[in-house]
């Protein structure tokens, strides 16, 4: 109710309990969006993305996973709010970039054929046994120019002050992938609200140590909440001496075609 008042707070909970809609991502390292297409469209019916321009929605809910376009690495199953998440990061050839939630990975994923096999990308999580996944994953996609960085590890500390970008995918309450994720709803509360608030502010302080003076630092969430979002990125703002690059994704207008993402790009004053 704080974020959207009560007539959008009602229209939020609704088109939360709709189906959310099965889209992929094409992996540009292996294959363009127009000969995928081609490729599959007698197997199954599709249509381009509005604003990812690797993007993919499928018309219909199907099992891909057991495809061989998936094995081979054509594709990724990824939201089109996540992967235009993703591309706040503007990644060149030869940067470094440290995913310090990577997770399994599908961020960094979404970025790699940017950099055309050059520069590097570290993949760290606190969890290691997810960070196996994202080595799986990789693998399938072609990408060889990545790290697996543990947490606590002796080489994280020498990427100190040196990451052209830093990408913080933060845990949140997912408030903007209800459909995907329907029993979040019930395990959350005001006091998780501001465990999850202050873990952010944590992260956030931890990953930025690892920028460079003139890098860029991504800030993501899945959740649709200001407590979250933009009231975060103010707190980073005064607490950390930091300014904004652009306008911040927030894909909460889209929620229709999409989940609901926040993204926020910010550099050094």
């Amino acid at each position: 109710m704080k974020t959207f008042g009560e007539e959008d707070a009602l229209k939020f909970a609704h088109k939360s309990n709709r189906r959310a809609p099965l889209t992929i991502r094409v992996n540009a390292h292996k294959i363009s969006r127009d000969k995928f297409i081609e490729a599959m469209k007698e197997k199954f019916p599709m249509e381009c993305c509005e604003q990812s321009s690797v993007g993919i929605r499928l018309r219909e809910h199907v099992n891909l996973f057991q495809t061989e376009e998936f094995k081979n690495g054509w594709f990724e199953v990824q939201d089109e709010a996540s992967q235009l998440a993703a591309f706040l990061v503007e990644v060149q050839p030869k940067q470094k970039i440290l995913d310090y939630c990577a997770g399994s990975g599908g961020k960094s994923l979404a970025l790699a054929p940017l950099m055309n096999q050059t520069g590097c990308i570290y993949l760290h999580d606190i969890r290691s046994r997810i960070l196996q996944q994202a080595k799986k994953r990789f693998k399938r996609a072609g990408i060889f120019n990545y790290q697996i960085m543990q947490p606590a590890s002796k080489p994280l500390n020498g990427l100190r002050s040196n990451m052209d970008w830093v990408l913080v995918d933060a845990p949140c309450t997912g408030t903007g992938t209800y459909r995907r994720n329907p029993d979040l709803k019930w395990k959350f509360d005001e006091n998780m609200l501001q465990e999850t608030v202050e873990l952010q502010r944590k992260i956030f302080e931890d990953a930025l140590k690892y920028l460079k003076p003139k890098g860029r630092i991504v800030y993501l969430t899945c959740s649709m909440l200001k407590d979250e979002n933009e009231k975060q990125v103010e707190y980073f703002i005064q607490k950390h001496g930091l300014k904004l690059v652009n306008k911040p994704l927030n894909s909460a207008l889209d929620f229709d075609r999409m989940d609901g993402f926040y993204g926020a790009v910010l550099t050094r004053t």
